[in-house]
């Protein structure tokens, strides 16, 4: 009974790890792709509020200047409330110790492990999905009762 459950998981416990490990790398790249997003928002609504003020003169209206120049700040709101690239480098954390978990689990699969490594691989896996969880819950949730922290 133990050999049948051994043969089974370790297949399966590589496939999830990998499975894992590309969704968080996925995860990881579009909140990457968001901060960038934003920033070059940023950086071409500051541009046109500057250059709008500087040589339109009476041609656009001041209202429209000031709302183009309110971006900068709401993306930069935006971005540090939402903690993008936090956000992004956790994904790739993740991804990254989901990769060495598959590794292993391919280690443990090319040999006939023993239900004790199968059950450290197991505790391995546990520990490192509540490792991950503890981080996205202390450092990346919303906290509107406090100001967001610098990393």
């Amino acid at each position: 009974m133990t050999e049948h459950i051994n043969e089974g998981m370790i297949p399966e416990l590589t496939a999830y790890c990998q499975r894992s490990g590309e969704t968080y790398r996925s995860a990881g790249r579009r909140y990457y792709a968001l901060a960038y997003l934003l920033t070059v928002i940023t950086v071409l609504a500051s541009i046109s509020a500057g250059m709008l003020a500087i040589w339109t003169g009476e041609n656009v209206p001041t209202p429209w200047i000031g709302t183009i120049a309110l971006i900068p700040a709401a993306s930069a709101s935006i971005a540090s409330q939402l903690k993008l690239v936090e956000k992004a480098n956790w994904f790739y954390n993740c991804s990254t110790e989901y990769k060495a978990l598959s590794r292993e689990m391919m280690f443990l699969a090319a040999s006939t492990p023993s239900p004790q490594l199968v059950e450290a691989a197991i505790g391995r896996l546990n520990q490192t999905e509540r490792q991950a969880d503890r981080g996205w819950s202390e450092r990346l949730s919303f906290f509107f009762d406090k100001p967001a922290q610098a990393s």
